[in-house]
């Protein structure tokens, strides 16, 4: 069984995760991204971002802001 975890993302940082997409980020906000994808998803998992619409959330798990977030999952491979 893989395990997983759920998190709520930023659609910014999913546009950045999923697409590489950088150019309407600032350099603060790659910052966070990336240092949450290091600590969440790291070299042994992979980031799963379900097609759904985003929603407000009052907080995620980025930047602790409200804004409209995606639910995705980070499954672990072999175990966290």
């Amino acid at each position: 069984m893989t395990d997983f975890y759920e998190y709520q993302l930023p659609t910014w940082a999913a546009v950045y995760f999923v697409n590489g997409d950088r150019d309407t980020l600032t350099d603060a906000e790659v910052e966070l991204a990336d240092e949450w994808y290091d600590k969440a998803v790291g070299e042994n998992a992979v980031l799963d971002v379900p097609v759904q619409e985003p929603y407000f959330a009052y907080s995620n798990c980025v930047d602790s802001l409200g804004s409209d977030v995606y639910d995705v999952r980070v499954y672990v491979l072999g175990g966290k």
